[in-house]
């Protein structure tokens, strides 16, 4: 890998799922596959890598295999079935409860964007100090990672987000003019 100073390149981060049958393989689990349209006996991959622009060549940085925690999922369903039960228990009235406060945004707890936070901090942080002369200031996503909360970790991260994002999105950031 030959990279020049002063190209551009881009900074580029993908799952993929391979599809497993058996119980004893490490890491399996169900996670969404887009090529079977559904959720599938697998195991995760989160990929990073870095894009030459001039030359159309990937060079992959990074690979890390995504976890689900079945205690989590578990634990996530019974509080989402807990609330579902208080909602059909509270009377029917219109508008917000009395004395209900706005809540912070917490960060996602989702097994692909921890292991994205993380491990794009590090590939970061490597990058600044074992080639300082690369320019790339883009991070490129699929539309799966279309949300608010990708945008802001890519910010975090002094970088700025390429991707297709979905519908329901609407971030709302001031114009910060950079130079490239």
């Amino acid at each position: 890998m030959s990279l020049s100073k002063g190209k551009p390149y881009l900074l580029a981060a993908d799952e993929t799922v391979k599809t497993k049958s058996g119980k004893k393989t490490y890491g399996i689990g169900l996670f969404y596959s887009s090529i079977a349209n559904q959720v599938i006996p697998s195991i995760s991959f989160l990929a990073i890598s870095i894009i030459d622009i001039a030359s159309e060549t990937s060079y992959i940085i990074g690979v890390k295999q995504l976890l689900n925690d079945p205690k989590a999922e578990a634990s996530a369903k019974k509080n989402k079935l807990s609330k579902a039960l208080a909602k059909i228990q509270v009377s029917k009235l219109k508008g917000r409860p009395k004395g209900s406060k706005n809540k912070a945004k917490s960060e996602s707890q989702g097994a692909s964007y921890q292991v994205l936070k993380t491990f794009l901090a590090l590939v970061c942080s490597q990058l600044k100090v074992l080639l300082p002369d690369l320019q790339c200031f883009h991070l490129v996503l699929d539309g799966f990672y279309g949300h608010e909360s990708y945008l802001l970790l890519a910010l975090d991260n002094s970088l700025l987000i390429i991707s297709k994002f979905k519908s329901n999105a609407h971030p709302i950031l001031p114009y910060l003019h950079r130079k490239t």
